[in-house]
């Protein structure tokens, strides 16, 4: 428990005392003197009251008294119990917004500092709540005179969640929780590209292009320098054995220094997954994956015929006949019209 305490010593004066502060702090719990001073000295008439304001809730006292006369001290100093100045109203939350700086250092491995503004009047306990995918941690939080909390013994390059709030020194109270979510620092920009200290990581841009007669061009960016990589392997399998697919696994080794293979994908209408795993020095290993559909391939002189050219060649062959029908119709019938118009006409006159 933090300590913080406050000795008093009353000056008899002919009006009454002055009460000024000596104040002894703790290193972990630490106040700027002249705030102190502007809330704890006060001038008070004789009296066995004294008046002491600006105690933070939460915080254990202990106050000492001396009486001092004008030719020194007057009798021997008497000492209050250590109290722990309570509040009924709800504890504050930390006032976000939560900031946090990635690090890394020998002893602690990778790190992250917390901060966030505070102020004389915010709790001295928290708890604190740090969680990722696989693992949740909460620990009490006792804050000290420095301007952060150290997060030390991360994991490399994972999201986390930190929630962190207030609570009271009997932990009775707790405030609203502030969320924030952050990246640990990936071991590559410790250590390097490729380093053994680090896990290996996948291939980037894995690709693979279908050609007309089954095979496949399967290609890749490596994760690190060839010189760190013992070899690749690809792995490929179809998902259903209908139409002729290989669903038994295919395996195929590559060497270190190449980044494509050319495999062969058998069947029509089947979906392949294809894997692509490297292996570090140590014989580590990471893998990314992709899937492709290899569609049914039409006939070489089907082919052609949907060429664009043709198909518009087709279209005006069979609709020009068409047109030419039309206009023929239509020609005929407006000079029948014309005759009968001419006869009637002539019998008119």
């Amino acid at each position: 428990m933090l300590h913080l305490y406050f000795l008093l010593v009353l000056l008899q004066t002919a009006s009454g005392f002055i009460v000024l502060p000596y104040i002894q702090i703790d290193y972990a719990h630490y106040f700027r003197l002249a705030q102190c001073q502007a809330k704890c000295t006060e001038k008070v008439e004789p009296d066995t009251f004294i008046k002491v304001k600006g105690l933070v809730p939460g915080v254990q006292y202990r106050f000492m008294v001396t009486a001092v006369g004008t030719n020194g001290r007057l009798g021997e100093t008497i000492s209050s119990p250590w109290t722990e100045i309570s509040s009924s109203a709800t504890l504050k939350a930390p006032n976000g917004p939560l900031t946090l700086k990635n690090g890394y250092n020998s002893d602690r491995g990778v790190i992250a500092q917390l901060e966030w503004p505070r102020s004389a009047q915010d709790s001295c306990y928290y708890k604190l709540q740090l969680s990722n995918s696989s693992t949740q941690i909460s620990r009490d939080i006792v804050l000290d005179s420095s301007s952060s909390i150290l997060l030390p013994h991360l994991d490399f390059d994972v999201d986390y969640t930190l929630a962190i709030a207030a609570v009271s020194a009997d932990k009775l109270q707790t405030s609203k929780a502030v969320t924030t979510n952050f990246k640990s620092l990936p071991c590559r920009d410790i250590h390097g590209r490729g380093s053994l200290q680090c896990a290996p990581e996948p291939v980037s841009d894995l690709a693979v292009i279908v050609r007309p007669n089954g095979t496949g061009l399967i290609s890749w960016t490596p994760s690190s320098d060839s010189q760190n990589i013992l070899f690749y392997q690809i792995v490929y399998h179809a998902l259903s054995r209908d139409h002729g697919c290989r669903l038994r696994k295919e395996t195929v080794n590559i060497k270190a220094n190449v980044n494509f293979a050319e495999v062969t994908f058998p069947g029509q209408q089947c979906e392949y997954v294809v894997r692509v795993i490297n292996y570090d020095l140590i014989g580590r290993d990471a893998s990314t994956e992709a899937r492709v559909l290899i569609e049914p391939t039409l006939p070489v002189r089907f082919e052609f015929a949907l060429r664009p050219e043709y198909l518009t060649i087709a279209a005006c062959i069979v609709f020009l006949p068409f047109g030419l029908l039309l206009l023929f119709c239509h020609r005929r019938q407006c000079l029948h019209q014309v005759s009968e118009k001419q006869q009637k006409l002539t019998e008119y006159v």
